[in-house]
């Protein structure tokens, strides 16, 4: 519905549940046009990861108490959690509770990695030509990882790095 809005594209990225489900028939149109479908658990997982590979930044989406309404897949600036946050430091949206993490040993220095961050939290050291994570900017996206084919890019718990532990 993001993109949608924003740019006119259609594509169905999001996966509703409950409550959300049955109004999204109500909102402006988007994919779905005129129909609702279930997805097998199995199906979401791999279209939710099929986004991910895409460079969409998955979110999950809750109402004012502890019930998650739906998951989403968007990219940032149409992505209405990620946009306030990133553009107006407004918390609509915290980090994963992971971040980052680089296998030196694995790492060629191609740096694709720097370039698919949506986050800009990987940058290239200009003395080594290796990628740094900032694991202060990172949010957890995991988006990285699929520009890395020697698989030298990972995720490790925040709670695991001192630094950033805690901080969402």
């Amino acid at each position: 519905m993001c993109r949608y809005m924003t740019r006119g594209e259609k594509e169905a990225c999001c996966i509703n549940f409950g409550v959300m489900s049955e109004i999204i028939d109500k909102l402006p149109r988007f994919i779905p046009e005129k129909e609702k479908y279930h997805l097998s658990r199995e199906e979401a997982v791999r279209r939710f990861t099929e986004h991910n590979q895409k460079g969409y930044i998955g979110t999950i989406w809750y109402g004012p108490y502890p019930y998650i309404n739906n998951l989403c897949s968007c990219k940032s600036p149409e992505c209405a959690g990620i946009r306030p946050r990133m553009d107006f430091g407004i918390m609509s949206i915290h980090k994963a509770e992971y971040v980052a993490d680089i296998h030196d040993t694995l790492c060629r220095g191609c740096l694709q990695c720097v370039q698919r961050c949506p986050f800009k939290a990987i940058d290239g050291d200009r003395k080594t030509g290796r990628p740094r994570v900032n694991q202060e900017k990172c949010f957890g996206c995991g988006v990285c990882r699929h520009a890395c084919d020697t698989r030298a890019l990972f995720l490790v718990p925040r709670a695991s790095r001192a630094a950033v532990a805690g901080r969402y």
